[in-house]
């Protein structure tokens, strides 16, 4: 019997431990979940690039109130100066001594593969694309003629790729400037649109060409077009440190490019307009 009872109370300490400890997680869960998580850290901000940051202007600009990702202040932009795409940053501001010259043929081996730019800038030369958008970026300072509308058309891939999304998003920075034949303009952004949506339509898995062509959809004022299952595999990719990944996979670490995409994604579809603003200084 003395037995019996020894084993009796072991087991109450037990069963009592036990539920101490689902408490403890509970309260620790509770607590996590109402954190603001903090991706953007001092340290996340001052490694992104421009087009990282360009993003998360627009996230502190819509106060992204939806979400529990704090949204601290930006830098300032003069931490961009030296780069041409600090226009991206404020239409008002621009590299003055930028030259972009058509090239006669082709050099898929360079960075700059269609037109001729400033040694000096060539460093900020990054993707296929980048000097074909930068001359629709600052097309109202530099000119842009039909050579250039045809240039741009060239990279087309008619896929719902990145090549696309930047064709669209140069004829975007077109219209902005007041740069193009708004017909012209007009018809080639509906003719991306529908293999934007068609390619969207198509994934079913996050990844960050899936929050981008969302976010080029708003900025060409077809928000209406966003589908509420898209914004649901947008949430459920996210990271515990409130990022997301390039694509939805648990060893994949969070990305700033790609986190920008979709909190923007989430913060416009939250807010309901159809139609949002490329340039901030609008």
């Amino acid at each position: 019997m003395p037995k019996q009872k020894k084993n009796l109370h072991l087991i109450i300490i037990l069963v009592i431990i036990l539920i101490v400890m689902i408490s403890l997680i509970q309260i620790f869960l509770n607590t996590s979940s109402s954190q603001e998580k903090n991706y953007y850290t001092q340290n996340n901000k001052i490694a992104l690039y421009i087009d990282e940051y360009f993003l998360l202007k627009h996230l502190q600009n819509n106060d992204n109130k939806y979400n529990d990702v704090k949204i601290t202040s930006t830098l300032p932009d003069t931490y961009y100066s030296t780069t041409p795409f600090k226009r991206l940053l404020n239409k008002t501001i621009y590299t003055s001594d930028l030259s972009l010259e058509l090239k006669n043929e082709i050099n898929s081996s360079s960075k700059n593969k269609y037109y001729e730019i400033n040694d000096k800038y060539l460093v900020y030369l990054e993707d296929d694309w980048d000097d074909v958008m930068l001359k629709a970026l600052y097309c109202d300072v530099l000119g842009y003629n039909n050579e250039d509308f045809q240039t741009l058309f060239s990279l087309r891939d008619y896929t719902g790729d990145y090549y696309d999304t930047h064709v669209y998003l140069s004829l975007l920075f077109l219209n902005a400037n007041n740069c193009f034949l708004n017909n012209d303009i007009n018809n080639q952004l509906a003719s991306i649109r529908d293999i934007l949506l068609k390619a969207q339509s198509d994934e079913k898995e996050f990844s960050d060409l899936f929050a981008e062509r969302i976010v080029m959809l708003y900025w060409s004022g077809q928000g209406d077009q966003i589908k509420e299952e898209w914004i649901d595999i947008i949430k459920q990719a996210q990271n515990k440190d409130g990022g997301w990944p390039v694509k939805d996979s648990f060893l994949t670490g969070s990305n700033p490019h790609t986190t920008g995409l979709a909190l923007l994604a989430l913060q416009y579809y939250s807010e309901g307009n159809s139609k949002q603003l490329i340039y901030l200084d609008n």
